[in-house]
């Protein structure tokens, strides 16, 4: 489209947007408008503002790439990928700058990098801003995924092991009045979270996917969170291993303390049974030499006799000390025990729920029990949210109550579909055709949910490019370099990998390929192209590669349709 035609496109846009603003404000009986109408022109204006900023943008020509060099802008913080494999490449030269992550995609469209690396995929307002500007965006190239786990102690049972994102929000947002885990309909156990110090990857995945607040800090989660510092610490307060050994030690403490302080008290036990025994056993001596007396018996040896009463004497004497500060010792012991269960019960908390990394599951899988995660909202059968503007313009119009604009709107469009109070669907179909599915969908976290997306809690990162950027011969250069690489430093860095299938993806994305050319093209012949040629598209061989591509659009691998391990079954509703 010509710069001359995009501008008379915008005109005839503005034009027919002026008249439509005013008729659609409902006024109140006395003919001033209500507050509702008021808003709804307000946002029309402004809707049609940014029209005309954008098509004016739309008449600029993008600006030049330096040669020789890719640039990034990079959303991702110290996670960027890009930027450790920038450090290490010698050719093309590499620039990776750090920004946010509108900010990098308004980078790309405008035309001022070659590729954004982002933890979201581009939607409608980033292909309509790019396509203003004749460029289309590219499947995104997946680098690796991470995940916000929420565990509780392993082999303890608090009745349930499946909560929605909604439910975990309401656990862990600043007020929270989830004490028990009875209100989410488990057992009647108290609920308790902990989970790393604000600053760590750990806090900001807590932050960003659950309570929603980039750059989360201590202030953004409930009162009493418990910070541990290591991913150990974390580890221990969730299984209660460090109160119960601290409960432990102690105890111990407080029965060398009531030895201590009843150390007199028991050396006046064992002399009182010591002396009753003596009085005992005298007494007893006294009776069998009346009893010989009375008999007549003489006694041969009065010294042997004497020696054995002595004997018998301090025999009984010796026993009663021995019993008398068993018992004692063992009523110290009953008493100490008594604390120790008291503090062992205070110490134990099977329902203590942490938030934390993947990479720190995997560490502790023994010991942790990671709960199963719904998105509480509409999904299709591949597992993924379905959005309002995923729906067709029928179906928009009856929930949004009018017909959406892309621009006004697009927070209502992005928003999820989420059933009715009767369990009900707005809708049985997206506009793709793909069916529509109620809940419940308990998601395991696992390599495959996680790299997949399915798994509610998952971060990805992407690297976003557009048909400009593939056709420079130095971001295909740099992106055949790179993608192989993403396998090991994710695994470095504790990340979920990419598969090979969807390395594979990222390969055929760059080349212009379907997904089963490049499979065969990487078993077959080792990444090297047949002289035959089996790219299509925007493809080019090697020996091409600095020639300029044509603008077919690649192929797009479909969402699967079978089941993905780890996510549970999902029935649909029934077909009027």
């Amino acid at each position: 489209m010509t710069a001359r035609r995009r501008l008379l496109l915008a005109t005839a846009v503005v034009a027919a947007a002026a008249p439509l603003a005013g008729c659609g404000v409902d006024t109140a009986e006395d003919g001033e408008p209500t507050a509702v109408s008021r808003e709804r022109a307000r946002e029309s204006a402004q809707a049609t503002q940014r029209r005309r900023d954008a098509q004016r943008r739309s008449t600029q020509p993008l600006p030049g790439r330096p040669p020789g060099v890719v640039e990034v802008a990079s959303a991702v913080g110290d996670e960027s990928l890009t930027a450790g494999h920038a450090a290490a490449a010698s050719s093309p030269r590499v620039t990776v700058s750090r920004t946010a992550p509108e900010r990098a995609y308004a980078d790309l469209c405008a035309g001022r990098v070659d590729l954004a690396e982002v933890t979201t995929e581009p939607d409608t307002t980033i292909f309509e801003a790019c396509g203003l500007r004749d460029l289309r965006v590219e499947q995104p190239i997946q680098l690796a995924a991470d995940a916000l786990v929420l565990a509780t102690r392993s082999e303890r049972d608090i009745g349930g092991d499946c909560i929605t994102v909604g439910q975990a929000h309401d656990a862990l947002r600043p007020g929270s009045t989830i004490r028990s885990w009875s209100q989410f309909g488990f057992e009647d156990v108290p609920l308790y979270v902990t989970g790393r110090e604000d600053g760590t990857a750990a806090f900001d995945l807590l932050g960003f996917e659950l309570l929603g607040r980039p750059n989360a800090s201590l202030a953004d989660v409930r009162s009493d969170y418990v910070v541990r510092g290591s991913d150990v610490r974390l580890r221990r307060e969730v299984t209660s291993e460090a109160r119960v050994a601290e409960a432990t030690a102690r105890s111990r403490r407080h029965l060398r303390e009531l030895r201590r302080s009843r150390r007199d008290a028991r050396d006046a036990a064992v002399r009182r049974a010591e002396r009753a025994a003596d009085r005992r056993a005298l007494a007893a001596i006294q009776e069998a030499n009346r009893r010989r007396v009375r008999a007549g018996r003489s006694v041969a040896d009065p010294e042997a006799l004497e020696a054995r009463n002595a004997a018998t004497v301090e025999r009984a004497k010796r026993a009663a000390r021995q019993a008398a500060a068993a018992r004692f010792d063992a009523a110290l012991v009953r008493e100490a025990q008594a604390f120790y269960e008291r503090a062992l019960r205070a110490a134990e908390r099977p329902g203590t729920l942490g938030a934390l990394r993947w990479a720190t599951y995997q560490r502790f899988t023994e010991q942790l029990r990671p709960m199963e995660v719904d998105f509480g909202v509409a999904q299709d059968p591949s597992g993924r949210p379905v959005r309002v503007g995923d729906l067709s313009g029928a179906d928009q119009r009856r929930i949004i109550g009018h017909t959406p604009d892309p621009v006004a709107d697009a927070a209502a469009l992005r928003r999820p579909l989420r059933p009715a109070p009767d369990g009900g669907l707005p809708a049985r179909r997206t506009a793709a055709g793909r069916e529509v599915l109620a809940g419940p969908s308990c998601v395991f976290p696992s390599e495959q949910t996680i790299s997949a997306g399915t798994y509610p809690l998952a971060r990805r990162t992407f690297l976003v490019t557009t048909d400009r950027g593939l056709r420079r011969g130095e971001v295909r250069r740099f992106l055949d370099a790179f993608v192989p690489t993403l396998q090991g430093a994710a695994r470095e860095r504790g990340l979920v990998a990419i598969t090979d299938r969807q390395e594979a993806q990222a390969l055929a994305t760059v080349h212009g390929r379907t997904l089963d050319q490049q499979i065969r093209i990487a078993e077959g012949a080792r990444g090297v192209e047949p002289a035959s040629g089996a790219g299509s598209g925007r493809g080019t061989t090697p020996a091409a590669a600095g020639a300029p591509a044509t603008t077919t659009p690649a192929a797009v691998e479909p969402a699967p349709e079978s089941a993905i391990p780890g996510v549970s079954a999902r029935p649909g509703l029934p077909r009027p």
